[in-house]
């Protein structure tokens, strides 16, 4: 692990440069296999993953490689890039330890991705020792290890995500001979689901709206940005049906990210979230057509109200305009630490 300490240490100096010239002279992976990687892992937050792990494989005598017919682009995926990387990483850790202990003369791992617009796929198979048939039933529970205390979470986190898309897991395994696990999602489970885009500069809230937003099983995350600017670079790709957007981020605050949002000729429903609680922000961004607005720090219930206003929002829709001439006329007012609907909200 120390050569990958170095790389970190580069990275956290600001020192990219320097981080990306130690990785091709490094004699663990070769300067033709990141290439390789890069042209078939057009994601870059996924393609220096499976680097790190190739490093990081490469130091224990383990080969790691990605097949060279697998091909991902991030307008394919059908999971954030988040997501995957919780997947890819758990599935390659959990394929390095399995080796790292193994007796076997071929300690090789293979990773595959193809990611069309309505299909992707992940394969993983390793040549280690297989799981044995006792504790095959107990893979996924949260907790199960046969390597020790406080391990166990890596498939179980597997298993959720795939849970909570749609997807299938198949796993193939023969002790002594090795294990693989194969990956589906398609886009007819996930179209089920609304796509939920998140713009939050801070990670610790954004992986509590994250959690919010995933504990309906009618929501899913796509994507999380920092700012609105590196949003707006990649809404026309993504197929968002509501954005929970913090109010100021970095170069644009949440009035003039809206503005730009309709230039584009896009239109998601907003539920916008801020520090401050300022009538003329709130009336603003209502005058815009912002759904729901709500102050930090708020509570689950709260914020379950902002979804679930976002569904009667989506039905009136589906009901077409004599829903929306039936319903009646929204006024709005500040109420304590949070922006309530006098009446129920409509999209007249």
């Amino acid at each position: 692990m120390n050569k990958l300490h170095i790389i970190l240490g580069y990275l956290q100096t600001g020192e990219s440069q320097k981080a990306v010239q130690f990785i091709m002279n490094t004699s663990l992976v070769t300067s033709q296999s990141i290439r390789e990687t890069a042209d078939c892992i057009r994601v870059s937050h996924l393609c220096a993953l499976i680097i790190g792990k190739m490093m990081h494989a490469a130091e224990l005598g383990i080969l790691l490689t990605v097949t060279h017919d697998s091909f991902c682009r991030e307008e394919d995926l059908l999971l954030s890039p988040e997501d995957y990387a919780t997947i890819l990483g758990n599935l390659l850790e959990n394929a390095i330890d399995e080796l790292s202990r193994s007796h076997s003369e071929v300690r090789e791992i293979k990773l595959s991705m193809y990611c069309r617009p309505d299909c992707n796929l992940v394969v993983c198979e390793d040549t280690g020792g297989g799981i044995a048939p006792d504790i095959l039933p107990h893979i996924w529970d949260k907790g199960f290890s046969s390597k020790g205390e406080g391990r166990g979470f890596g498939l179980y986190l597997i298993s959720r995500l795939v849970d909570e898309h749609g997807g299938c897991i198949e796993l193939e395994t023969e002790p002594g001979v090795g294990t693989c696990f194969t990956l589906t999602f398609t886009r007819e489970e996930c179209d089920r689901m609304y796509q939920v885009i998140i713009i939050e500069d801070d990670p610790m809230v954004a992986a509590i709206d994250k959690q919010y937003v995933e504990a309906d099983s009618q929501f899913r995350v796509v994507r999380t940005f920092k700012s609105g600017g590196e949003a707006l670079a990649h809404l026309p790709k993504l197929k968002a049906d509501l954005i929970i957007l913090d109010y100021y981020t970095p170069g644009m605050n949440g009035t003039e990210f809206v503005d730009q949002l309709h230039t584009l000729g896009e239109s998601p429903f907003i539920i916008a979230v801020t520090s401050a609680n300022d009538t003329h922000i709130v009336q603003g961004l209502l005058a815009r057509g912002v759904l729901d607005y709500l102050v930090k720090p708020f509570q689950f219930p709260r914020f379950r109200q902002a979804l679930d206003r976002f569904l009667q929002a989506r039905r009136l829709l589906e009901q077409g305009p004599a829903a929306w001439t039936r319903a009646p006329l929204t006024s709005w007012s500040i109420t304590g630490r949070h922006c309530l609907p006098v009446r129920p909200w409509t999209r007249a």
